[in-house]
């Protein structure tokens, strides 16, 4: 299974709607939004798993695609405390 972050999605958006849009690239297997303790609001992103051979197609079709009137990133999740590799200019 890929675990896959989405990022900058709207307090509207729901872990049914996210369910519903990536399962039409294969299985969810789940989705966790985090809420913010003190106001239950959701914190503003979301984790969601689902297998290997359909994450990438569904990371390169969603990122950065319009979801509840917000434009998400979607990517791979890494780790905690683990950085994403550097982006080199094609001009180093």
């Amino acid at each position: 299974m890929t675990k896959i972050y989405i990022g900058n999605i709207s307090y509207e958006t729901t872990a049914e709607s996210i369910t519903e849009h990536f399962s039409q690239y294969g299985e969810v297997s789940s989705v966790y939004v985090p809420m913010d303790r003190y106001s239950g609001q959701p914190r503003g992103f979301a984790f969601l798993a689902m297998p290997n051979e359909v994450a990438e197609a569904a990371i390169a079709a969603s990122d950065g695609m319009e979801m509840d009137g917000r434009n998400v990133e979607v990517k791979v999740s890494l780790p905690r405390g683990a950085k994403a590799p550097s982006k080199t200019s094609e001009f180093d």
